[in-house]
């Protein structure tokens, strides 16, 4: 058995690193942790269904390390960031040294787009 997970809002909804679409994945029971699940099933903006539909794709990347990645970006201090305001790979790569070769530009937007999801913001340098 495989759960779809759909969006209620048509803009779709990020949630334990993963973006969910309006329209709706398939995802298999090992695509998330049991802690994951829980959170998932108990969140307001997704509906899931158990179906007999197979898996539409394995989430793009891991869950547990895109947490880890909006942790470091949230705690970074405004010299973490470029002028454009996106958080510096070498920074996120130094305050995570044991993930450092799986961090990729990849990860960082899609960790970034899940921290800026839940009204994250970028620090101010300060007034001198």
């Amino acid at each position: 058995m495989f759960t779809r997970i759909q969006a209620l809002q048509e803009t779709g909804f990020w949630r334990c690193g993963v973006f969910h679409s309006f329209e709706g994945e398939v995802h298999a029971q090992d695509a998330f942790s049991k802690g994951q699940w829980d959170i998932l099933k108990n969140e307001k903006m997704l509906k899931l269904t158990e179906t007999d539909e197979k898996p539409t794709k394995k989430p793009s990347n891991d869950a547990e390390l895109i947490a880890r990645v909006v942790g470091a970006i949230e705690v970074l201090d405004h010299e973490g960031f470029t002028k454009t305001g996106k958080p510096k790979i070498a920074a996120v790569r130094d305050l995570l040294e044991d993930d450092k070769d799986a961090i990729t530009s990849d990860v960082l937007d899609e960790a970034f787009a899940v921290a800026k999801s839940d009204d994250f913001e970028v620090p101010e340098a300060p007034a001198n």
